[in-house]
């Protein structure tokens, strides 16, 4: 990306008729990618900044800033914690940088790893914190051009701005640049000449689709899958202990209530049987054993009389 910039530098006009010039790259397909990026002219003074980092990292994360901060103090920088910046107002010459996590939709700088420290924080500053020329950056483009990144570019540096999308038609495509300069506030028409087959030679624009892609990516990050919280130990133990209860319990009375579920079958189809037996067969049995049978063992009911 870095060359592609240097190529559209090296391409632009040295003498600019109006404050900000567009250099436009497409690529050969129609429908298609299409890349343009914008440069402030010499017209066109830096506006003047403050930066004040805030710290808000993580405890564990703080041995991997410490390098880093007494540099920036050392620049002169302005640093402080999240507490201190809510109780101060900041101006709008005032440029927040987060260090850590963001907030408030700041511009924020996390440390990938703990090493190179100093080279990761010099890469983010000559991307994101050199020269601010226009600032509350607002971007119009013609209906004939579709996801287009960045979406919401919030200033302009010394590098200009780069943006890359894709069209629909190759025709006269129309772009409004607004934002505010050290003059004040301004508004600015570029034209795209998408219609132009010219602007489809060159390494760049065979390249656009690439850089789309890397565009895309940046500002669609994969989301982190969640880390699973890892059970304290009494709730492992409980966990465990509960676990092995409800198996336990299951596993050693199983047997049981098989043979709880077969002895009730047997004992109901014993009663069966002997309800089913025929009255004269009860008696027959009753004889030979010498003794009147059970009321209840017979299948009707008896009635009794008084002798007298």
């Amino acid at each position: 990306m870095r060359k592609i910039l240097l190529a559209f530098l090296l391409l632009a006009s040295p003498t600019f008729a109006q404050p900000f010039q567009a250099e436009v790259r497409r690529s050969v397909e129609v429908p298609g990618f299409f890349m343009v990026h914008i440069v402030p002219s010499t017209q066109v003074e830096a506006l003047p900044k403050e930066d004040v980092f805030v710290t808000h990292f993580r405890e564990t994360e703080a041995p991997a800033y410490r390098e880093l901060l007494p540099v920036l103090q050392e620049l002169g920088a302005t640093v402080l914690n999240k507490q201190e910046l809510s109780e101060i107002e900041t101006s709008p010459e005032q440029r927040v940088i987060v260090l850590g996590k963001t907030f408030d939709n700041h511009l924020n700088f996390t440390l990938q790893n703990e090493d190179n420290v100093l080279e990761q924080f010099e890469r983010f500053s000559d991307e994101f914190l050199s020269d601010i020329f226009v600032d509350e950056v607002n971007i119009e483009l013609g209906g004939n051009t579709f996801e287009v990144y960045p979406s919401h570019p919030r200033q302009m540096t010394s590098q200009g701005l780069t943006l890359v999308g894709k069209f629909q038609r190759p025709m006269k495509t129309r772009l409004v640049l607004r934002g505010k300069t050290h003059e004040g506030l301004f508004t600015q028409v570029l034209d795209l000449p998408l219609n132009n087959p010219l602007l489809s030679q060159g390494w760049e624009s065979q390249n656009i689709p690439d850089f789309w892609e890397e565009s895309y990516k940046k500002a669609h990050p994969p989301k982190p899958k969640p880390k699973p919280q890892s059970p304290t130990p009494s709730d492992s133990e409980n966990k465990t202990d509960d676990s092995d209860f409800s198996a336990g319990t299951f596993d050693d009375w199983f047997p049981w209530i098989i043979a709880a579920a077969g002895l009730l079958l047997l004992l109901l189809a014993a009663r069966w049987a002997r309800n089913s037996k025929d009255p004269s067969q009860i008696l027959e049995n009753a004889l030979e054993q010498g003794a009147w049978p059970e009321e209840k063992s017979l299948p009707f009911e008896v009635e009794k009389q008084d002798p007298s």
